[in-house]
């Protein structure tokens, strides 16, 4: 029945709005089935999973009725932070909403991600000294740009369905002055932020804190993008990201806890709990609870937390419940709360990698090399499931993950827990001292072990057929793994399915732009080039040189322009004539040039010789990559490598004009 019911939300979510009424009918008939059965179990159940879709569904039969450059006023009280966007806001504050259910109940109103840009020729200076006054705390805004929601759009627009907001709205602030800005900023402020704020102002010094906060908490806007690539590259995101791994720390620090307190407390407390495993639980359960709300409460931790508390309470009552059901109930829950995470590619590969664990140690918990094999199976199951994430991983990732999860799960995480306690009570950074040389040696290492060990680049171009056969083969092994012969064949067959390009047809949409004896061509799968700066003899011939007119597909909001002479020809009146936003040089600009390029408000990328920029058509965006940046983030390139990621954002998600 949970299987049923699982199924029936699912598709609930996934289903067409053309046929909704239709698929409402159908659940509404199969309540009256339960209803004259006299299963009332099952049918609250239903009743709950209806009101779930309902609100879901009245979330998205919105139109939008915002017009560009209209002006609207807003309090600063009305706004609220938001753990992944700025500021949201209710839709009522800027639209007349028509009446519906939803709206007498009070739930279920539009929502907006909100940005604020504020132009220093529209600061004003407040007529009333001091602290906000009523008046003080409206803005008035102007709707410079609209970012729609939409489930098969950009990822900004996904973003926004998964997390139930209409629009991401871009708002210039007329007429505002300093006290306006400090009371916007003020409402981001959040005990998370705080605390977050307080850590960075004890621990900023360390050279390991950007890995340490990432362990911690998640946030790893302190990683350069060398740090990012560095941890992706030996496959240890997971660590970096909190999921139920971290959940799984913190139980385990908390059990060590629970049992040495245990020993020392008081006979009245004993009495009172009466069993060892409600003191564990009560323990348990506001520390994992504030973690999570630390960490952002993602869906791999949510789907840890509820099967924790799960697993601890039938064990409590002792209550048998195979595993699977367990994961089930989890994966319910969630997608009950907030049926939108169905789109959430982490919920997936989260549940996906558990439910390989769960199956692996049903039977094999005392099979011999049993840390070598699980490894193995993960590795490449999950490697299968991310193609398209990345471009290469290090072939030393399994041999990685077997020294570090052990180190970090026993020794790092539950220290820096520790170091981090003590410096928000007692301000002493000593221990967190001593584990930032201990870090820093270790990622030397590991550093080491990156530049010497082979890439292995990853099929990132399988087709359906091919990839059904990939995820088939995953499930073959998981289910035959006892069997010998698996472990001989299906980890070399899925290898060369994941790391091997012979199964790639021709690629479609893909553009070469490269620096070859100084000249600067693009090709695409023919010989000849679209486009060559050697075509171009005088400043009257630039107009060839645009790379929007040459790709297909592309619409080139932001203007790219092949710089074909040398930067000394970069000059004030050229830029002017051409208006670029982009250009694309032969070599980094001096200083002077840096000064005119940012002055003129014009971007830059760098092709030096030998170096090539490809432009890829992929999953219905563009990618950019630069050959200097694809595999190793050499730091003399990193702030180019910065420039093209830049640039590829611009191409993908800026709003048209």
């Amino acid at each position: 029945m949970l299987l049923m019911q699982l199924a029936l939300l699912i598709l609930g979510v996934l289903c067409p709005y053309e046929i909704r009424l239709g698929y409402f009918t159908h659940i509404l008939i199969f309540c009256l089935y339960l209803l004259v059965t006299k299963n009332y179990k099952h049918l609250i159940f239903i009743t709950i999973l209806i009101m779930s879709l309902l609100l879901v569904w009245g979330q998205q039969g919105h139109d939008l009725k915002l017009r560009l450059m209209d002006v609207y006023p807003i309090s600063i009280a009305d706004v609220k932070a938001h753990s992944e966007f700025e500021f949201i806001s209710e839709a009522d504050l800027f639209l007349d909403e028509e009446f519906a259910w939803y709206h007498v109940l009070g739930v279920n109103k539009q929502r907006f991600s909100l940005k604020f840009s504020f132009d220093d020729e529209q600061k004003s200076e407040p007529l009333v000294k001091g602290g906000l006054s009523k008046e003080s705390k409206k803005l008035t805004l102007k709707l410079i740009s609209i970012q729609k929601a939409d489930v098969g759009g950009s990822w900004l627009q996904k973003k926004l369905y998964r997390n139930g907001l209409s629009a991401e709205l871009s708002f210039q602030v007329l007429s505002w002055n300093d006290s306006q800005k400090r009371g916007l900023d003020a409402s981001k402020s959040t005990l998370r932020l705080s605390l977050t704020q307080e850590m960075d102002g004890l621990f900023h010094t360390l050279e390991s804190w950007p890995y340490l906060k990432a362990l911690l908490i998640g946030n790893t806007e302190g990683l350069s993008q060398r740090e990012r690539w560095f941890i992706k590259y030996l496959g240890l995101m997971h660590i970096f990201v909190v999921s139920g791994l971290h959940i799984g720390f913190i139980y385990l620090i908390v059990s060590v806890a629970a049992k040495l307190l245990w020993f020392v407390l008081p006979g009245f407390i004993i009495e009172f709990f009466a069993h060892k495993l409600v003191f564990k639980l009560a323990l348990l359960l506001p520390v994992t609870l504030f973690y999570a709300y630390l960490s952002g409460w993602g869906e791999s931790v949510q789907r840890a937390v509820i099967m924790l508390f799960t697993w601890q309470v039938i064990k409590l009552f002792s209550v048998k419940l195979i595993s699977t059901n367990v994961l089930l109930i989890s994966l319910f829950v969630i997608l009950l709360l907030n049926p939108l995470s169905i789109y959430s590619a982490g919920l997936w590969l989260s549940f996906s990698l558990v439910l390989l664990l769960l199956l692996y140690f049903e039977s094999d918990a005392r099979q011999s090399l049993q840390a070598v094999k699980l490894q193995v199976l993960l590795s490449l199951c999950a490697t299968s499931l991310i193609l398209g994430w990345q471009i290469s991983v290090s072939s030393g990732v399994i041999l990685i993950n077997l020294i570090c999860l052990p180190i970090v799960g026993l020794f790092l995480f539950p220290l820096a827990f520790i170091a981090s306690l003590i410096g928000l009570i007692f301000t002493d950074i000593s221990l967190m001292l001593w584990l930032d040389g201990l870090l820093i040696w270790a990622l030397s290492k590991l550093d080491y072990l990156m530049l010497n060990m082979p890439s292995l680049s990853l099929n990132r171009d399988l087709g359906l057929v091919f990839k059904l056969t990939l995820y088939f083969v995953c499930v073959i092994w998981v289910l035959y793994r006892h069997k010998v012969y698996v472990w001989l064949c299906f980890p070399l067959l899925l290898s060369i399915m994941i790391f091997a390009g012979v199964l790639n047809g021709p690629q479609k949409n893909l553009y070469r732009l490269s620096n070859n004896s100084n000249i600067l061509a693009l090709k695409s799968q023919q010989k000849s080039p679209l486009l060559s700066s050697y075509w171009v003899n005088n400043a009257s011939e630039m107009s060839l040189l645009w790379i929007g007119d040459y790709l297909a597909d592309l619409d080139m909001r932001p203007r790219l322009l092949v710089w074909p002479f040398s930067n000394a020809k970069v000059t004030a009146s050229a830029l002017r004539a051409l208006s670029p936003r982009w250009i694309i040089l032969k070599s980094p600009p001096d200083l002077e040039k840096v000064a005119l390029l940012d002055a003129m408000n014009v971007s830059w990328v760098v092709l030096a010789e030998g170096e090539e920029i490809k432009f890829e058509f992929w999953r219905k965006q563009w990618v950019i990559k630069h050959s200097n940046c694809l595999i190793f983030l050499i730091s003399g390139q990193e702030s180019n490598c910065m420039r093209v990621a830049e640039l590829e954002s611009v191409v993908n998600y800026s709003p048209k004009h």
